[in-house]
């Protein structure tokens, strides 16, 4: 076991190795709030409790975020590392309203939280205990949260199953919403808008942390999975394709995430949607709009940008275009810097940016919440990964609202919006429905 002095005003941590443990053994052991963030590599780290906690609103959200973290970096003990704190936001600025589902998730916030453990892909799990105050006995309270873990029963393996579902908007007045918005898209100088809606899933019963995280895992490993649980029956989930920007020494690395189509039962068939999506005249369209978008917003924040080459990314149920864009960012410019430029990218909001977010206020009838908006893990320095929140759910108990968006241009074609729509929301409605 390593352990820390513990100093006045400073913060310390002491970590030790557990025996075998599932993730959903760990998952349904810890306490809310609780956080979870697994990497396509098949990392995983859980956090419950609060060491430290930001949170933060308006347009200068990121910012006062980034200055949190740097001020419990001056509190943190020489020789432990830096703090490492789960993040999240709303897709706009403001805190929804105390009336709605969302109240609990507030417009920024990030986390340091006072149990950590971290299951590496070979299934090695490291427990560490953070102290902010100096007021805990480190050896004793990670020996206790040792036992405690370790000790945890079998979680449960299954999810309820659905009994009823309804679609906000109803299906008819979203695709009447997309004839709207085409019409309003010919009109200079809009090019683009994602318009989102919503799934309400009736369940048997409460879904356990430990289950849903499993499901998701099993349906969907090469994705960023993510959980935030505000209470102990409620808790925001998805496995998200998208990653929003990552940053490592100095570098950035993000994609442009742009068309999607479903998957293939053979690998012809695979093959021929592949051509499919690609020739698609509005997908090639929107792909170009994304790109030129992100390098534009990159602008000032970067010495070198590198635009790859376009690729296909081929998921469990549905298949996107996408293209690898990477930069070497400027001295002094951090993850936060980079999120508060790209979110919301073109991919989730539209294009331009602030013509897109009216037409959404205008037209959509749902609330977004933290529905497409960053998620993740970072620390002081302005290094970590913000993932994009898609494919993504809000679970309140017994009911699950699922969240999807589609992004509409003047070509699109109300009904293939649709049933690309019900594709996205089968991400997460398919581990409930077995």
């Amino acid at each position: 076991m390593d352990d820390a002095s513990v100093g006045v005003e400073q913060t310390a941590s002491a970590s030790v190795t557990l025996g075998d443990c599932t993730i959903a053994e760990l998952v349904d052991e810890a306490c809310a709030p609780l956080w979870i963030w697994r990497t396509p590599t098949g990392e995983t780290t859980i956090g419950t409790g609060e060491a430290a906690k930001i949170v933060a609103e308006g347009t200068t959200r990121f910012g006062a975020i980034q200055a949190g973290l740097e001020s419990l970096t001056k509190r943190f003990s020489a020789g432990t590392g830096q703090p490492r704190a789960f993040m999240a936001s709303s897709f706009f600025e403001h805190p929804p309203q105390a009336t709605t589902p969302w109240a609990s998730y507030p417009a920024a916030i990030a986390t340091v939280p006072s149990v950590q453990l971290h299951v590496a892909a070979t299934g090695e799990t490291t427990l560490t205990v953070v102290d902010i105050d100096g007021e805990t006995d480190l050896t004793a309270r990670v020996a206790t949260e040792r036992d405690r873990f370790e000790a945890a029963p079998q979680s449960a393996d299954t999810l309820p199953a659905v009994v009823d579902h309804q679609h906000y908007p109803a299906p008819a007045r979203w695709q009447a919403t997309v004839d709207n918005l085409r019409d309003a898209l010919a009109n200079p100088p809009n090019e683009k808008v994602v318009l989102a809606g919503e799934k309400r899933l009736q369940l048997t019963d409460t879904p356990t942390r430990g289950a849903v995280v499993n499901a998701l895992i099993d349906r969907h490993p090469d994705c960023w999975i993510f959980m935030h649980a505000p209470t102990a029956e409620t808790m925001f989930v998805g496995a998200t394709p998208e990653r929003l920007v990552s940053v490592r020494d100095g570098r950035l690395s993000t994609v442009a995430l742009a068309g999607t189509i479903a998957r293939g039962e053979t690998t012809a068939a695979d093959e021929a949607l592949r051509q499919q999506l690609i020739e698609r005249e509005h997908t090639r369209h929107e792909q170009a709009s994304v790109v030129g978008d992100i390098v534009s917003r990159l602008g000032g924040l970067t010495n070198s940008i590198n635009v790859g080459q376009r690729r296909i990314r081929t998921l469990t149920d549905v298949q996107h275009i996408e293209t690898p864009i990477e930069a070497t960012l400027r001295d002094g410019v951090g993850l936060l810097d980079v999120t508060d430029r790209l979110h919301p990218t073109p991919a989730v909001g539209g294009r331009p940016r602030a013509s897109a977010l009216a037409l959404i206020r205008e037209h959509e009838t749902i609330e977004r919440g933290w529905y497409a908006a960053p998620i993740g893990m970072l620390d002081a320095t302005g290094e970590g990964t913000l993932a994009v929140a898609i494919r993504s759910a809000r679970i309140d108990g017994d009911h699950a609202s699922l969240f999807a968006g589609n992004g509409i241009v003047t070509s699109s074609d109300p009904t293939e919006e649709w049933e690309e729509l019900l594709l996205k929301f089968q991400a997460i409605s398919e581990i409930f429905d077995g």
